[in-house]
């Protein structure tokens, strides 16, 4: 039940340096004047399970929250445009993650290996799903990919084997990397109401055309 409140450097980016000496911390307060939470600043916290982040941050940095696998309660402000790489790798105790429409990046394996997230939203205005973004994710449950998403990258669903359902808003099949979709629990994937054929003809999709179904909740 340790808490520490974290006040910021001359540069506005918390560090590792500055919250190393702190590694016993269960609880953690950023100070409203930090507008980046910088590369490693919490990874490897092996007690960490929750942080209050203040909405005067706009970027997580790459590998920010990396190991700390104790970590249950992340709720980012609004203010957050980008998420780095590895951010929250193998964070396997965080179980719910929201992620505002402000987010505009998100890394490349941001939220690997954390199984037990049931849910995400993906954020409105991203256009690409990077590489290995939400695999081994193995207990998300449901996934809406938004409209504007025009490309999904390598593994970026792989192995996120409780999938009950993938849904895709966009007309026009983002493209699709390799394995992106594999092992995903053969869970039925929803397309706009009359784009089903488009889907199952489109390059990497058709492996998956006996998944492809007609959503009539989502028309265009």
């Amino acid at each position: 039940d340790t808490t520490f409140s974290i006040n910021c450097n001359s540069s506005s980016t918390l560090t590792s340096g500055e919250t190393r000496q702190y590694s016993a911390m269960t609880y953690a307060e950023i100070g409203s004047c930090v507008t980046e939470i910088g590369l490693f600043a919490f990874g490897g916290m092996p007690g960490l399970s929750g942080v209050t982040i203040p909405n005067t941050v706009t970027g997580i940095s790459d590998s920010a929250f990396v190991n700390s696998n104790a970590l249950i309660d992340c709720i980012l402000p609004n203010s957050v445009t980008s998420i780095g790489n590895y951010a929250f790798r193998n964070c396997t105790s965080l179980t719910n993650f929201v992620l505002w429409n402000s987010v505009t990046s998100i890394g490349t394996s941001a939220f690997t290996n954390c199984d037990s997230l049931v849910s995400v939203n993906i954020p409105t205005s991203l256009t690409a799903i990077p590489y290995s973004c939400f695999a081994g994710c193995g207990a998300l449950s449901e996934v809406t990919i938004p409209s504007g998403v025009t490309t999904i990258g390598n593994y970026a669903f792989y192995e996120c084997r409780g999938l009950m359902s993938i849904t895709c808003l966009a007309a026009t099949p983002p493209t699709l990397g390799a394995s992106a979709i594999e092992y995903t629990n053969n869970c039925p994937i929803y397309v706009p109401c009359g784009y089903a054929d488009v889907y199952k003809s489109a390059q990497n999709w058709s492996a998956y055309s006996s998944r492809i179904k007609n959503n009539y909740t989502y028309t265009r």
